[in-house]
């Protein structure tokens, strides 16, 4: 007798194993005859299966993209306020001179031609800033 006492959980793995290899030694019609010769619908196993396959994918998919989302948001630059802030008019003329460069992949409408309110040009400057397309600074670099 070994002097290794083997645990429960050895002893199960140890079957587990035995149970696979027996199972990847059988052709594939040996495995369709067995689950039938035990009341068991091949085509119900396989459904299950893929169902927890796609589970476990679409898990993992999660976990990913929760992993990408908390690297990106560390990596994100903390946007600085400057202690220069830009009058509203300065502004507007900073956002129509980025729109007027020549070659820009960038355009700029208004519906039906309205004036926009000084909130709208405050939020049409946060957006291009926070995309960083412009500087929010006075000076002209």
């Amino acid at each position: 007798m070994s002097s290794i006492k083997r645990t429960a959980a050895d002893k199960f793995s140890s079957l587990r194993n035995a149970v696979a290899n027996e199972i990847l030694s059988m052709t594939d019609e040996e495995i369709l005859v067995d689950a039938r010769n035990n009341d068991l619908d091949p085509n119900e196993i396989a459904l299950t299966m893929k169902s927890k396959a796609m589970d476990m994918i679409a898990n993992i998919r999660k976990q990913k993209l929760k992993s990408i989302r908390e690297n990106l948001n560390t990596a994100k630059p903390k946007l600085v306020k400057s202690n220069v802030t830009l009058n509203i008019e300065e502004k507007k003329k900073k956002i129509l001179e980025f729109f007027a460069k020549p070659n820009t992949n960038y355009s700029l409408a208004f519906r039906n031609g309205e004036r926009q309110s000084e909130s709208d040009w405050e939020s049409l400057w946060d957006d291009i800033v926070e995309q960083g397309l412009l500087d929010d600074e006075s000076s002209d670099d």
